[in-house]
């Protein structure tokens, strides 16, 4: 079945309501509402994610949220890009995986023209997964952040951000992420995850 931007969206929830199991593999990710829906289905789910850094395009905070919800491994893939968008969705009755050209992003799934072919032949990308997924290396505690600082000092070209979508945090979201903050190190947080909006 191919799959367009006018279904990917709904056709996605679809699938998180029946998977138990989700592996994504994606160049880029960002904060949209694919992640937020991942973000709130992730109970009771296991969760891996490979997500490249190339061109500073990868929100940190789209990161962090798949570490905390799942296993998250990233990839600096430059020689060559890594630039799958792979997504397998493993349930008790039915598998099926998506492959085609709509990144893990705000762009990728709700502006970009996007087509993605969705078949239930998931052996071949299960094994390309999973030697994926062995080949990287585990996610060492600072790598978001040493991440984030690299992405400060050299942001996402423009056209790369158009690419993959400006974040949808409003005015009031970006201001609970300081009142949020208690200490130093939260502030700091804080800060940077603002900045990570005005940068993309």
């Amino acid at each position: 079945m191919f799959l367009t931007q006018e279904n990917l969206q709904s056709h996605f929830e679809r699938n998180l309501n029946f998977a138990q199991e989700i592996d994504i593999a994606t160049a880029w990710a960002t904060s949209g509402i694919v992640l937020r829906m991942l973000k709130r289905s992730a109970k009771r789910k296991q969760i891996r994610a490979i997500v490249g850094t190339f061109g500073n395009a990868t929100e940190p905070g789209a990161l962090e949220i798949l570490n905390k919800i799942g296993q998250l491994r990233i990839v600096d893939g430059r020689n060559p890009l890594f630039h799958p968008k792979v997504y397998i969705f493993r349930g008790t009755r039915r598998s099926v995986v998506w492959i085609g050209s709509a990144n893990f992003t705000r762009g990728g799934f709700e502006k970009n023209e996007e087509i993605v072919f969705e078949t239930e032949d998931c052996d071949s990308a299960s094994d390309w997964f999973e030697e994926r997924w062995n080949n990287c290396k585990e996610l060492s505690p600072d790598a978001i952040q040493n991440y984030r600082e690299r992405r400060a000092k050299n942001p996402s070209r423009q056209d790369l951000g158009d690419m993959v979508g400006r974040p949808d945090f409003d005015d009031g979201a970006r201001l609970s992420y300081l009142n949020r903050a208690h200490d130093w190190p939260g502030y700091m947080k804080a800060l940077y995850q603002c900045d990570d909006w005005y940068r993309a």
